[in-house]
């Protein structure tokens, strides 16, 4: 496995421990009867979950697992670029929820809006990074066309 796999998969894994851990948290509040005052970080804790864990952890295992073709736009600048805006994206998501929950001000509007378009452009720079990935070697399209012209006789 080459460094960007390794290093999506285990930011994936830091983002799970946080988010266990503050799920954690929440639970001990919420049996103490803390838990109006928390209930501010619950869309946060989702985006821990589901674009900090899960959205890593599938990035991670497709830029290893799909096939490198001889030509391909891929590059490993641009998967790094793709991390780091996602977390750059995610760590505004973090701080402006609770802060918008708490206030209503213009300044955590702005920086959702910032996160989300951080968010999106990461996402779009993997997907165009990867896609040329997602094919069928030759070998393989021979085999199936073969199959396929079987079972149409």
């Amino acid at each position: 496995m080459t460094r960007v796999p390794r290093w999506f998969l285990k930011t994936g894994f830091a983002w799970f421990l946080i988010g266990g851990g503050l799920g954690g948290v929440f639970l001990a509040f919420k049996a103490f009867g803390l838990w109006p005052m928390w209930r501010v970080f619950i869309t946060p804790h989702a985006h821990i979950m589901f674009v900090g864990f899960i959205t890593h952890l599938i990035m991670g295992v497709s830029d290893w697992m799909f096939p490198r073709p001889k030509q391909t736009r891929y590059t490993e600048q641009r998967a790094i670029a793709a991390l780091l805006i996602l977390n750059a994206g995610l760590i505004l998501r973090i701080v402006a929820e609770p802060w918008l929950g708490l206030r209503h001000s213009p300044i955590p509007q702005v920086l959702l809006t910032l996160s989300g378009a951080l968010q999106f452009l990461a996402i779009a720079l993997f997907v165009y990074n990867i896609w040329d990935r997602v094919y069928m070697p030759q070998s393989s399209r021979a085999a199936w066309l073969k199959r396929k012209r079987q079972r149409e006789q």
